[in-house]
């Protein structure tokens, strides 16, 4: 049972706003560490952190990297390809007994910058490497590292919860700051990676938090948030205000003045903010787009005038990286909701475009759908049907339907809910590329081979067999935020 509480706590970490640094790093040389715990050498160094870059016509650049272990153990880097691998850190165990060999979950962890990368192992340690593969450090000790660890923006800071306290360290292992958290994993970095959000002892009978800079000091209280996580809470891009929503609607506070701001969704929205709700800065931040099971609104923070949006199918939307595009689950017949397709919301133009061939039933409390964007927010795909082999379908620039053929990868169901679903994680950030195991999860103990495929179906790579099933990452584009758009 405690193993399977570590594995969920990985999975629900979040990781990320990401920054951008493109400057190219020094070649890879071949190194190796005095303790054995990690090495690396390079074939050739790969690109410094995937962040976007600006081709001559105007459009979006990105190259797919992907750091897996292999059945020893030992991290590697390759291109999306297969070549140009990269050996990152040795020794790594996953979350799992590697004795056993039911390894689940590898416990990589990117820098949101893609700059770095930590292996978070079965004995609480942590490894930590540069992308190039010539840094190595171990910031936590066997036993230190209680769940996941978390990189700030830049990659040079990691924390990790340590015995009721959310311990932020350097690569070298350094402790910065210790911000005692009194519910175990719920806490995250601001965007500039300056600041915490920990809980604390609920005043009544919610719970409450606090936004602490590295220097230890309270900047900010919030006692009346309806969030039971501290990913709920959205921060604007400086850093400087976070929205929630509340008792009294939809709270924006000022960290640096104290000052509060509450915005109320119209009552023609449908929005009941008694469940809570999430609220995302768009628009450069001069909008909130607030939705959750009972619709979805936009409302501008100059004006205060709201816009609503068609009402969804169980609340199902997503928002796009770019702060504009919204992925709606809309009832194809109004009186009988027993279908849904998928239609594009622009927040900025106030459209609403259906996409052709994306029909489904409604299934599973409407839960049939979920939806992920490509970093640059061109394309986007979804599950038209739950289950244990669910089928996955993508948009295409023209704006209609497409099948994905690859064998996508189905996240176990560790908490026993009977509820498995698409692994996102397998698809690259540009949905171009898609990492998966074979012959698949009905024998985790059975070696796993790491293939990486276009969405026809076209194997690019075998890499090989892997350390368990899930033992992949793909590197941060320096676009997509996962951790802002969930």
């Amino acid at each position: 049972m405690k193993r399977l509480l570590i594995v969920a706590a990985f999975v629900l970490a979040a990781l990320v706003v990401l920054s951008c640094d493109s400057t190219p790093p020094p070649p890879a040389t071949e190194t190796v560490a005095p303790d054995g715990n990690a090495g690396a050498t390079g074939d050739r160094a790969p690109a410094g952190p995937a962040t976007p870059q600006t081709e001559s016509g105007g459009g979006y650049a990105y190259r797919p990297q992907l750091a897996y272990l292999d059945a020893d153990g030992t991290a590697w880097l390759v291109d999306a390809d297969g070549t140009g691998r990269v050996k990152l850190i040795e020794k790594c165990t996953g979350i799992g007994s590697t004795k056993r060999r039911d390894v689940l979950n590898g416990g990589l962890v990117w820098s949101p910058d893609g700059g770095r990368i930590a292996c978070w192992r079965d004995d609480g340690s942590v490894l930590a490497a540069s992308a190039r593969g010539d840094e190595r450090a171990m910031p936590f000790q066997p036993g230190e590292c209680a769940a996941a660890p978390r990189w700030a923006a830049r990659g040079d800071l990691i924390a990790c919860e340590v015995k009721g306290y959310v311990s932020v360290r350097g690569s070298d292992g350094r402790e910065r700051v210790a911000v005692k958290n009194n519910l175990f994993d719920e806490w995250s970095w601001s965007p500039a990676g300056d600041a915490l959000i920990v809980a604390v002892p609920p005043p009544a009978n919610h719970l409450a938090w606090s936004v602490v800079d590295l220097g230890g000091r309270v900047v900010a209280d919030i006692e009346d948030a309806y969030a039971s996580s501290a990913a709920r809470f959205r921060w604007d891009r400086d850093g400087t205000r976070i929205a929630y929503p509340g008792a009294a609607g939809i709270t924006v506070i000022d960290v640096q003045t104290g000052q509060r701001q509450v915005f109320q969704p119209p009552a023609r929205s449908g929005l009941d903010l008694r469940g809570g709700a999430q609220a995302d800065w768009v628009l450069g931040d001069s909008t909130l787009f607030v939705h959750n099971y009972s619709g979805a609104v936009a409302i501008d923070l100059g004006s205060g005038a709201p816009r609503a949006l068609p009402r969804t199918t169980y609340g199902i939307a997503r928002l796009a990286p770019d702060g504009v595009r919204v992925a709606l689950a809309i009832p194809v017949d109004q009186d009988v909701p027993i279908r849904q397709h998928l239609a594009i919301a622009d927040l900025q133009a106030g459209t609403v475009t259906p996409v052709a061939g994306s029909v489904f039933p409604v299934e599973g409390m409407g839960l049939a759908a979920e939806f992920v964007f490509s970093g640059d927010s061109s394309r986007v795909c979804w599950t038209p049907r739950p289950g244990n082999v669910p089928t996955v379908q993508c948009t295409v620039r023209a704006g209609t339907a497409e099948p994905v053929s690859v064998p996508v990868q189905v996240e176990p169901d560790v908490l026993g809910r009977g509820d498995p679903g698409v692994l996102w994680r397998a698809f690259s950030p540009d949905l171009g590329k898609i990492a998966y195991g074979t012959p698949g999860l009905e024998s985790p103990a059975a070696p796993q081979r790491l293939r990486i495929a276009k969405p026809d179906g076209t194997v690019v790579a075998d890499l090989g067999p892997m350390l368990g099933t899930l033992t992949y990452s793909w590197r941060p584009d320096g676009v997509y935020r996962p951790a802002e758009r969930n």
